[in-house]
């Protein structure tokens, strides 16, 4: 009888564990939304943008809005720099403008501007191989700032200056 006894207690505890299963396993009751309200993510952060589909790559972005919002972001933030790129106390400020213009020139590095003075394809990648050059800068004065090596940062900020006066007069129309 105590081997029934064990028997018994395994199956009990078996039953149990498929009943907490069967309760986990339902799927959460779904709250209406009252009417004119955006959908949402788990606490009330907004619906992320969908991945493309696979084997299609995202859209190119042409447009001459988003082209001129990513260089004014850039140049506020390389005055920003300009100002305070010497100044240890700033070194989150100043990181926080680095990082803002890595994102407006990987923005503007996948754009294909019409209104450049060679629209062509050979244009076209030079433009893009000018914002590489960009990119490489601002790491490397990421870098620096980081280090705390503010005359390197000070005379990187230089180098990124002139490559912005340089690929202005290269591209802009006049």
């Amino acid at each position: 009888m105590a081997g029934n006894g064990k028997w018994a207690m395994s199956v009990m505890g078996l039953m149990a564990a498929v009943a907490c299963a069967a309760v986990v396993a339902q799927p959460a009751p779904i709250r209406e939304k009252p009417a004119g309200v955006a959908p949402t993510q788990p606490e009330g952060r907004p619906v992320e943008p969908t991945a493309p589909p696979a084997g299609q790559r995202p859209a190119v972005v042409d447009s001459a809005r988003a082209l001129e919002q990513a260089m004014k972001i850039m140049n506020r933030s390389l005055k920003n720099l300009e100002a305070n790129i010497d100044k240890a106390d700033q070194k989150e400020a100043n990181l926080a403008d680095i990082s803002q213009m890595q994102s407006a020139c990987v923005g503007a590095k996948r754009m294909k501007p019409k209104d450049i003075k060679d629209p062509s394809e050979k244009g076209q990648e030079a433009y893009r191989r000018s914002h590489i050059a960009l990119l490489k800068m601002l790491i490397e004065l990421e870098e620096q700032v980081l280090d705390g090596k503010s005359a390197e940062a000070k005379a990187t900020l230089g180098k990124i200056k002139a490559h912005k006066d340089a690929a202005h007069k290269e591209f802009e129309k006049e």
